[in-house]
């Protein structure tokens, strides 16, 4: 029975098959490693949505701060817009909250802007006097070590209710890989 030799080219092909085989699992090794080992970040979520019927509960009554002409503006006369909300955690610890609500468009609109600093976690209701119109609003926290920043733009309208809650969560990695096939 004859038996032929292996040409010297197959040789290099399969050597080079292997090599690039053992390359690419490697990698994939390391990119799973990397992605098992990745650490935690706090998501932060912001709801706003305007509030039909019942008001719900509250825990802590805030005043907020008023910038700008909005302090001395005949505005405030008139104008009422009532903000409940929650401060709430999940596996982050939280501190510093601030929103802000800025007028946005008109110059006379730009000058409309308050600030509410929710103490800690809980349920809160603000009474905001600010003219009815377009605002960009900024919530500013602390999750862990970390600032947090979410912006959103929703029109106000006079002698209405809002709710705008705030979640504060963990998004750490959960991973299941198929070690079979290695």
């Amino acid at each position: 029975m004859l038996q032929a030799r292996p040409v010297r080219g197959d040789i290099v092909r399969s050597r080079v098959r292997a090599g690039l085989i053992a390359a690419a699992s490697l990698l994939v090794v390391i990119a799973a490693v990397a992605y098992v080992f990745a650490p935690s970040t706090a998501t932060l979520t912001v709801g706003f949505r305007e509030i039909a019927g019942e008001p719900p509960a509250y825990e802590t009554e805030l005043t907020p701060s008023y910038y700008l002409a909005a302090a001395r503006t005949a505005v405030r006369t008139t104008a009422r817009e009532v903000v409940y909300g929650k401060v709430a955690s999940r596996g982050v610890p939280v501190k510093n909250v601030a929103l802000t609500l800025q007028g946005i468009g008109s110059p006379r609109q730009r000058q409309q802007k308050a600030t509410i600093r929710p103490k800690g976690l809980g349920t809160y209701r603000a009474v905001l006097r600010l003219a009815p119109g377009n605002y960009r609003i900024t919530v500013t926290l602390t999750a862990g070590r970390k600032k947090r920043v979410a912006r959103m733009t929703h029109a106000l309208r006079n002698h209405r209710s809002y709710d705008i809650s705030i979640l504060v969560r963990s998004s750490g990695v959960i991973t299941l890989l198929p070690t079979s096939s290695y």
